[in-house]
């Protein structure tokens, strides 16, 4: 789902929050950083709330791929696989 920023200049903005790479406080606005992008998109907003926004817009995705039924794909297996590896 995409979610809306307004950035500093008073510009909306739609935004997967799958392409979402980096989200930080800097110089007193929030960067927010999409890839295919080569510069920031800054907002005036609290990092916490752009982030939270960020957060709600992700797809879910299964913790247990085979749980609702057929088997886990080797995509869930290999992102399951990474995410272990990382915590």
């Amino acid at each position: 789902m995409l979610f809306k920023v307004t950035d500093i200049k008073g510009d909306d903005r739609w935004i997967n929050p799958t392409y979402v790479r980096l989200i930080r406080w800097r110089r007193k606005k929030t960067e927010l950083w999409i890839a295919g992008q080569n510069h920031a998109i800054y907002v005036d907003r609290p990092l916490d709330d752009v982030a939270s926004v960020v957060n709600a817009a992700m797809p879910l995705v299964d913790a247990v791929p085979g749980e609702l039924g057929g088997g886990p794909t080797d995509d869930q297996v290999a992102m399951l696989t990474m995410l272990s590896a990382i915590t």
